[in-house]
């Protein structure tokens, strides 16, 4: 629960930073020192997160984290002068969260996508003495798993492009929940009762629900 509170004091003082940050570059206005100074007070309060996030997946090595980081920071810097993200003003943990998300998926796939590549390069090579070709010595077991790994990339990457459309007040919902965040913590944290979180949350998943039907077909 410490833990908790902890990343709700981030959060809140971050989009105190953003508000003043927007405040000057959607309005035409240059980065001061005062700003440059809000800028990386926001990415240095969210750092050890993102990189938390990230190291969650076994598959990203150190370099892997780091673009992870990096391309946070990239995405951060553009969606700060961009006035159609109002919302990270008042729902920067909402925020954050489905952009680290959409980053790590991207990463992982092209890491997977990266893997299929070199294991179909490796058995085409030639080995032995009779010159046959790796997969020709093998048993053909790969493509149903690889197909099975890519339909599941596939949905993740739907259901967070899903995610980033929903209103801010909704992706708040659903985002702390995949994160693992209780329903109740949540209506603390939202200054609602659980009971509607609950409505909420149902809501939500029944229209990712059909939004996945729909574009499955």
């Amino acid at each position: 629960m410490q833990h908790e509170r902890q990343w709700h004091d981030v959060v809140v003082e971050c989009q105190e930073r953003v508000q003043r940050i927007r405040a000057v570059l959607t309005s035409g206005g240059t980065l001061t020192p005062e700003i440059q100074a809000d800028r990386e007070a926001v990415i240095l309060a969210m750092r050890n997160w993102i990189l938390g996030r990230a190291k969650r997946f076994p598959e990203l090595d150190e370099d892997g984290v780091g673009e992870v980081l990096l391309k946070t920071i990239q995405q951060l810097d553009r969606d700060l002068r961009s006035p159609g993200f109002g919302s990270m003003e008042r729902k920067f943990g909402a925020y954050i969260s489905t952009t680290v998300n959409r980053i790590v998926y991207e990463i992982r796939r092209n890491l997977q996508e990266q893997r299929t590549l070199s294991a179909s390069e490796s058995l085409d090579a030639q080995v032995g003495e009779d010159g046959l070709a790796r997969h020709e010595l093998i048993e053909d077991v790969t493509p149903e798993r690889l197909a099975d790994e890519y339909r599941e990339e596939q949905l993740h990457g739907r259901l967070y492009a899903a995610i980033a459309q929903l209103p801010p007040h909704d992706r708040e919902v659903i985002t702390l929940r995949l994160q693992g965040v209780p329903g109740v913590e949540i209506a603390r944290r939202m200054n609602l009762s659980p009971v509607n979180i609950t409505r909420i949350y149902n809501r939500v998943v029944e229209r990712l629900r059909r939004i996945l039907t729909v574009e499955e077909y």
